[in-house]
């Protein structure tokens, strides 16, 4: 879709973890190292967004400390010469009763450049949270839609 829209090359890295809470995407942690060596092997010059779909791991933290810890990734991520605070973020809300996490998600595009992608109407597996394939395919389809509305509105 983005391929098609744009007329540009897309490279998706993917750095996801079914069941990791957000403190361990943080650079002092594998995943934040993970992604961080994933980005330099791109040979990516610059991103221009980033899909942010994670918390249910994190539904019982209080929202102040997702935000802190989110904020932490946020600034490592603009140390990395391929991103800065230009950089898009698409923030998905998580789907079921996740209201740690949503709190604090729903109030991070103030403190960014980013924007909710709505989930509401996704399918789920049978937890109740997690995103079954299909419900995973359209949320891509909407982060996807979601970047197309902010690089039209950056030309």
């Amino acid at each position: 879709m983005l391929c098609e829209e744009t007329g540009r090359p897309v490279r998706v890295i993917v750095n996801a973890e079914n069941g990791q809470g957000i403190a361990n995407f943080k650079a002092s942690n594998e995943l934040g190292r993970s992604f961080a060596r994933k980005l330099s092997e791109s040979k990516v010059d610059r991103l221009a967004a980033i899909i942010w779909q994670q918390g249910e791991a994190d539904s019982t933290r209080p929202p102040e400390q997702y935000k802190t810890d989110f904020l932490e990734i946020y600034n490592h991520w603009t140390d990395l010469p391929q991103i800065d605070r230009i950089t898009f973020i698409s923030l998905g809300e998580i789907p079921g009763n996740q209201d740690g996490a949503n709190q604090a998600i729903i109030n991070l595009p103030a403190l960014i450049n980013g924007k909710i992608t709505e989930t509401k109407g996704l399918t789920l597996r049978s937890d109740g949270v997690h995103l079954d394939t299909e419900g995973t395919r359209e949320a891509g389809r909407r982060h996807g839609r979601m970047i197309l509305q902010n690089m039209s509105l950056r030309r």
